[in-house]
């Protein structure tokens, strides 16, 4: 009985620990917009949104994705849900946020305000995601009217990597060829869920 009482007890932690899955459901505000992905809660917790990207500050567009942040946290009360992973590497909390009746990632991604920017083992809304971008981009909202960047043959990604490459990118330049996944055009690698590496921009 005690061992069984301990197991239950271990289980517990674990699901608190990690959070997969759950939901906060006891929603709160913001005090303050870092940028168009990140947020702080009233209670000073630094949120990530997770499954998505907005351009960096000084970028075309960081200013209204920011600002569409600030509306979309502004029509409800503010409630994070989890994936496997409750934090990130700088100690942000990851969450898919929910403001009233919407999930902000997803809006984000919508108005085309956001790429989908996965990480494993995060990847609970990955479908979803992944449509709401290709829709946002063939109607050429917001981020997806800008002229397309000077465009390559082909690209290349890593076999288990959520991001693609120009073929001169050192991330891909000196690998064998058949360790690597191709893709006709960058429309394909947005489509099968990738996005375009931050240091060769493709």
């Amino acid at each position: 009985m005690k061992r069984l009482t301990l197991l239950r007890s271990l289980l517990v932690f674990i699901l608190l620990l990690f959070g997969c899955g759950k939901t906060d459901k006891n929603g709160e505000g913001y005090s303050k917009i870092v940028d168009g992905d990140t947020f702080i809660t009233e209670r000073g917790i630094e949120v990530r949104l997770i499954g998505i990207d907005t351009p960096e500050t000084g970028e075309r567009y960081s200013i209204e994705a920011a600002k569409m942040l600030k509306r979309l946290l502004d029509t409800g009360q503010v409630k994070l849900e989890y994936d496997i992973q409750r934090f990130d590497k700088y100690g942000r909390t990851l969450a898919y946020v929910h403001a009233g009746s919407l999930m902000v990632n997803k809006a984000l991604l919508d108005s085309g305000m956001a790429v989908a920017y996965f990480h494993e083992p995060n990847l609970k809304y990955f479908n979803q995601f992944v449509q709401a971008q290709h829709n946002s981009r063939i109607s050429g909202l917001n981020i997806w009217s800008l002229p397309p960047v000077s465009l390559c043959e082909f690209y290349f990604s890593t076999k288990n990597s959520f991001r693609f490459h120009r073929p001169d990118c050192p991330s891909v330049r000196n690998r064998d060829v058949s360790s690597l996944r191709k893709f006709s055009s960058r429309g394909d690698a947005l489509d099968a869920g990738l996005s375009p590496c931050r240091n060769c921009k493709p």
